[in-house]
């Protein structure tokens, strides 16, 4: 792979993932699953050697291909926490209360009923 050719697979990355946090915040799941296969077969490309005519201007890009997928990563991690704390709420919510040994309360720890369909 020459210098050129690594620059467009980058420019080509990056417009896949800036298209993959749109569908990510619009929900749009068919689409994100085909970005998704078409950026793995980018990135297979793209896991090769370096090739040594690359010019300053590609490592930039380089550069903001990767604060693009950083970015990516934290809006589903974001995304992913907030699923797992509203789960662990309606987990908390429709658990029956635990009894110990001497009759007291116990605190629930998200029986995941709500899931189950045993609500």
């Amino acid at each position: 792979m020459t210098g050129s050719e690594l620059n467009a697979h980058l420019l080509r990355l990056k417009e896949l993932l800036l298209r993959e946090r749109k569908c990510a915040k619009t929900m749009a799941l068919e689409e994100f699953e085909e970005l998704t296969v078409e950026k793995s077969e980018l990135l297979q490309l793209l896991s090769g050697p370096m090739p040594e005519d690359v010019d300053e201007s590609t490592l930039a890009l380089a550069r903001e291909v990767a604060e693009e997928n950083r970015r990516n990563a934290y809006l589903y991690w974001g995304t992913l926490q907030y699923i797992r704390r509203t789960m662990e709420l309606f987990g908390r919510g429709t658990a029956p209360k635990r009894y110990g040994a001497g009759g007291m309360v116990q605190a629930n720890s998200g029986s995941g009923l709500l899931l189950s369909g045993r609500v």
